[in-house]
């Protein structure tokens, strides 16, 4: 199982992304908290 936190910000600071989580369970994908800029995110993990 893995955990990636794609944002830990508070919904109220502009520079920093909403809470939300993922977790990876094999070839299972589970998206928890999902906050408004959820596509930014996770293009931003894809990118890096």
């Amino acid at each position: 199982m893995k955990v990636t936190l794609l944002g830990t910000g508070p919904p109220i600071n502009p520079n920093r992304f909403q809470s939300s989580a993922l977790i990876e369970i094999g070839s299972d994908l589970l998206l928890f908290d999902v906050g408004g800029v959820l596509s930014t995110s996770c293009w931003c993990r894809e990118s890096t």
